[in-house]
């Protein structure tokens, strides 16, 4: 699939903690496995055998991810029976192991009550065991855990910082969160009657900051932009600009795929040798904004990047590579770009993984 390939149903940041490990193929039949049943009678294809034998025999000699990996087999019923209470005693080895995927899984059960009795405190301390390890999703549920106020003393210093942590570390939820109470204080600093007019970026009457691709897609219609591309199984829809903007040909818009929140709109102007239209296009931005919060470059020669940094944290640039003087308008929603780039990043490397196994075979 395309690296802006298939997008995926929208999911809680539990859900997405769930997904943190790699799962086993899928067998043709599901029966109980371990490493002394004769393989004839074992009720697993010949190729996932040696997996699941491999994970028991080495979880046994104290593998922590073997173990990571071998819970999630019984969690999912992927090789095996499924057996919630078996897949939470092993994530709690892999736990004692050092493995914080498989504190953040074991987190996860008590959190909802899978084969362990319901213990949400117990669930916040496992999640925080997994971020210290360095397990981003684990630092996001932990840090709406924080946010909400319910299970640990509220603390939005700590739930922000938490939620950060796990968007530098590509949990595109944790990005989507933090953005969100990013969003809340801000319009909550401005007067009520101020709110709309200082800090709201829209385009085609649709507020930028909070848009969404139903939205986005109802207003380019209502606009006459003519669609080349919408399709929920790529991040970006694709649109002719022509009659929009003087000089623009291309208009590509990308969402955050779980969420379908408006993570970039970005206008192409293309050009050859027209080192002025940078200019040009700046100029017509600075008349709408005001001038821009940086720049940096000459409009005569080389790279250019103007940019405006908007009250409801909207970014716009106004960029030119070089020797191209293709010139680029975009406007980019930061936490929604963030998670949007962990998850092409993460395609990225499943498609990788599945290339690799599929090469693997070959030799």
């Amino acid at each position: 699939m395309a690296q802006e390939g298939a997008s995926s149903a929208q999911s809680s940041p539990s859900q997405q903690v769930e997904q943190g490990e790699p799962v086993l193929s899928s067998p043709e039949k599901k029966q109980p496995v371990s490493a002394e049943a004769p393989q004839k009678d074992s009720g697993v294809p010949p190729d996932e055998r040696p997996t699941v034998e491999h994970h028991e025999k080495a979880c046994e000699g104290g593998d922590a991810p073997a173990c990571g990996k071998l819970g999630l087999a019984y969690a999912k019923g992927q090789g095996v029976d499924k057996d919630e209470r078996r897949a939470a005693a092993l994530y709690e080895k892999a736990c004692e192991g050092g493995l914080a995927v498989g504190c953040s899984q074991l987190g996860v059960h008590y959190a909802k009550g899978l084969g362990v009795p319901k213990d949400e405190r117990r669930a916040a301390a496992l999640f925080e065991k997994a971020c210290e390890g360095g397990f981003a999703p684990g630092c996001g549920v932990l840090g709406v855990y924080y946010a909400e106020g319910e299970v640990v003393p509220k603390d939005e210093r700590r739930a922000a910082a938490l939620l950060e942590k796990a968007c530098e570390g590509g949990f595109a939820e944790g990005c989507e969160n933090l953005g969100e109470r990013q969003d809340k204080q801000g319009a909550a600093a401005l007067p009520e009657t101020n709110r709309d007019a200082a800090s709201q970026t829209i385009i085609f009457d649709v507020v930028l900051s909070s848009a969404t691709r139903q939205e986005m897609r109802a207003a380019a219609k209502r606009e006459g932009v003519t669609p080349e591309r919408e399709d929920d199984d790529y991040w970006y829809d694709l649109y002719s600009a022509k009659g929009l903007l003087d000089g623009a040909e291309k208009l590509r818009v990308g969402y955050v795929s779980a969420t379908s929140r408006l993570a970039v709109f970005e206008y192409e102007f293309p050009s050859f040798m027209n080192t002025e239209q940078v200019g040009r296009v700046s100029s017509m931005v600075q008349a709408k904004y005001g001038a821009p919060t940086s720049k940096k470059g000459k409009i005569s020669l080389g790279e250019v990047v103007h940019t405006w940094k908007r009250k409801d944290g909207v970014i716009i640039t106004v960029s030119r590579g070089w020797p191209s003087t293709t010139t680029f308008l975009t406007f980019t929603v930061p936490a929604a770009k963030k998670a949007m780039d962990a998850e092409l990043e993460a395609n990225k490397r499943k498609e990788i993984e599945k290339q690799s196994k599929k090469s693997s075979k070959a030799f």
